[in-house]
């Protein structure tokens, strides 16, 4: 048991990917913050479809 509980974050930092993924089909609403990264305002607009 206590093998499986230290495997686990190793196993984790292995499967994660290099960056969050933007998810597709959430549908379109937006707001437009002030940034000047559109990778950011893809982000941000992701996390407001979540809600």
């Amino acid at each position: 048991m206590n093998a499986i509980v230290l495997a686990v974050p190793v196993l984790l930092q292995l499967s994660a990917p290099d960056e969050p993924m933007l998810l597709p089909c959430l549908g379109s609403h937006s707001r437009t913050i002030t940034t000047s990264s559109p990778q950011t305002q893809a982000y941000f607009d992701q996390g407001l479809r979540l809600l």
